[in-house]
């Protein structure tokens, strides 16, 4: 999978080695982003079940402030660290390793607030 846009175009993200986990298309990406167009400069993302990290990665190579991936898995959580690092941008990201229903109040108390929020949960329905 690679990054199809922004100042990180072309870059190709790690996967997580879990069936259980699917990556969203580049075309669906791709739309999405189009749609945003600038919308994305300088917000805060929220980037909930977050996978390999694809949409927050997108959205910072698109000129996002930040991203705070969510993900409970931790072979993701993992490649997520991996694609920070191959993507040199730790510094602009904040990873909750804990379930997304758990963090929401955990965000709540720290007064966290988020420009665009994406939500792509597995579709095996064990979210």
């Amino acid at each position: 999978m690679h990054i199809i846009s922004g100042e990180l175009k072309g870059r190709t993200l790690k996967q997580p080695k879990d069936k259980n986990v699917r990556p969203t298309r580049e075309l669906v990406r791709k739309a999405v982003f189009d749609v945003l167009g600038e919308f994305i400069l300088d917000k805060e993302v929220l980037d909930l079940f977050s996978g390999s990290g694809a949409f927050g990665f997108e959205a910072l190579s698109c000129g996002a402030k930040s991203v705070t991936f969510v993900e409970k898995n931790f072979l993701c959580q993992k490649v997520i660290k991996e694609n920070m690092d191959l993507c040199g941008v730790q510094d602009r990201c904040a990873l909750i390793e804990r379930d997304v229903f758990q963090s929401l109040p955990l965000l709540e108390k720290r007064k966290q607030l988020f420009g665009i929020v994406f939500a792509d949960p597995p579709y095996s329905g064990d979210i």
